[in-house]
């Protein structure tokens, strides 16, 4: 069981690699798509790597304070927020 959960998390993060750092791979298999993202370095959006970063950040420092109910939902709308007040293009509405 322990194996299964570490396969699932680890296709899970595979799967997050491209939003987060804004690289479009060409291949279907997220193994594939994560070893194609480190041969192309060079087209990582930094914007919206930061932005993730960013984003990852404020809900991990709001998990330990009273407000963890609400980490996720307030982390969110920071990030939107302060992509509206920058006016970056580069990133698609979720």
């Amino acid at each position: 069981m322990i194996g299964f959960s570490a396969g699932v998390a680890t296709v899970l993060i595979l799967g997050q690699l491209g939003d987060l750092t804004g690289f479009d791979s060409s291949y279907s298999n997220k193994v594939a798509q994560a070893v194609d993202l480190l041969f192309n370095l060079d087209q990582i959006d930094v914007p919206s790597l930061l932005t993730g970063l960013a984003t990852i950040g404020v809900i991990i420092l709001l998990g330990r304070t009273k407000l963890r109910n609400y980490a996720l939902v307030i982390a969110l709308l920071l990030a939107s927020v302060a992509l509206l007040v920058l006016g970056l293009d580069s990133f698609e509405p979720v």
